[in-house]
């Protein structure tokens, strides 16, 4: 039983080598110098044009007719050429200790610090870019809309409260509420004539007349007041534009922060009259 089994192992050798013995012939066949250096001076053209992909294409085929080390260390250089550090870097690593042996190649220890220096020199710029492109998106400010949770905005709520007073006070003097008296004067003397009001002299009808007049003017100036001061009010709140209320000197912009909306309120006092400014800048 175990010469059987010998024997059949043996005969299993013998076919295994002659298979592999009709097998190298092929193989030979397959390799092709000639046309490898072919391929070879057409890399070097496309080398020479700066068209590096297709050398390293070109290199490809060379080394696939013919395992000549030159071929690959000049692929290692055309992808260094391209700007493709990692791909020569990957080659090189395959190739490094066959190259070295063979002793026509003693720059591939150069050769690998340009690649990693260049790769590290890369990596450091991506790096770069990416920090700046993150600091540009936090440079970037979005408008407090109404919807936001910020800080109160308390001069445009105090310009809507102002608005606000001023036209109830315009549609108190409007109601003439505070001169009925002299108001019906005024109208029963338009209507029934001047000597029925004013001809026994208990009234003085410049007095009436010149009442009933501030209070009309009284009433235009509190209506258009109280429009503009709620509306800017209301404006100023859904922007979310802030507002200054010195009357002082105010700082000049940064050259490095865009430009943006700015109302300022200024209060003027003064012996004769007071009042405010309002100014809005863009």
């Amino acid at each position: 039983m175990t010469t059987r089994q010998n024997s059949s192992c043996a005969q299993k050798l013998v076919a295994s080598l002659l298979a592999l013995g009709l097998s190298l012939p092929s193989a030979i066949a397959l390799a092709d110098p000639a046309r490898a250096a072919e391929y070879y001076r057409e890399a070097s053209d496309a080398y020479q044009r700066g068209d590096f992909l297709e050398a390293t294409e070109l290199l490809e085929r060379a080394f696939a007719q013919d395992h000549n080390l030159v071929y690959k260390y000049n692929q290692i250089l055309a992808f260094q050429g391209m700007r493709n550090f990692s791909e020569a870097l990957r080659i090189l690593d395959i190739y490094a200790n066959p190259m070295k042996s063979d002793g026509r190649f003693d720059d591939v220890d150069d050769i690998r610090s340009q690649l990693e220096s260049s790769i590290a020199q890369a990596e450091q710029a991506a790096e770069q870019d990416r920090l700046a492109k993150q600091q540009q998106d936090a440079a970037i400010k979005e408008p407090v809309g109404p919807a936001d949770g910020g800080a109160p905005n308390y001069v445009a709520w105090s310009l809507i409260g102002a608005g606000g007073v001023a036209l109830l006070a315009s549609a108190v003097t409007g109601s003439t509420i505070l001169i009925s008296d002299e108001f019906d004067r005024v109208e029963r003397a338009n209507e029934q004539g001047y000597d029925a009001v004013y001809a026994s002299g208990r009234f003085n009808s410049r007095e009436d007349y010149q009442s009933v007049e501030n209070h009309q003017i009284m009433t235009v100036v509190f209506l258009v007041s109280g429009i503009l001061l709620a509306g800017t009010g209301a404006t100023l709140w859904y922007l979310g534009i802030p507002a200054s209320t010195s009357a002082g000197a105010q700082s000049p912009a940064s050259l490095d922060e865009p430009s943006a909306l700015r109302f300022d309120f200024l209060p003027q006092v003064s012996a004769q009259s007071a009042g405010a400014s309002m100014r809005l800048t863009f």
